[in-house]
């Protein structure tokens, strides 16, 4: 699952109309960059994703600055009751990393 997911469900905890509500989530990325993920509504107490993620110079409507285990359990609890599968286990990169490591040279 996307750490997105669990700022979205949070988002929409605290909206009117989550059903109805289109949303873009977006954290620092750094290099002045974001990543951002689009959501639209709830279904079954899962934030559906609309589109991402993927990397912007621009933030969306939801920058998050934190997210939260619980929120990402939520989220979890939310896609086994409705019937859903899990997001495999593992991270999901959309960069190559900043920096990185040579090869050690024993002698």
């Amino acid at each position: 699952m996307l750490s997105h997911d669990a700022a979205a469900l949070a988002a929409y905890r605290a909206t009117a109309e989550p059903a109805q509500t289109s949303l873009n989530i977006s954290t620092d990325a750094r290099r002045r960059e974001y990543f951002c993920t689009r959501y639209f509504g709830l279904v079954d107490g899962v934030p559906v994703r609309a589109g991402g993620p993927e990397i912007s110079a621009e933030p969306g409507s939801e920058l998050s600055a934190s997210i939260h285990a619980a929120d990402l359990a939520l989220v979890a609890i939310a896609r086994r009751a409705a019937g859903l599968p899990l997001d495999a286990a593992e991270a999901v990169y959309l960069r190559s990393p900043d920096v990185t490591l040579r090869p050690t040279v024993t002698r």
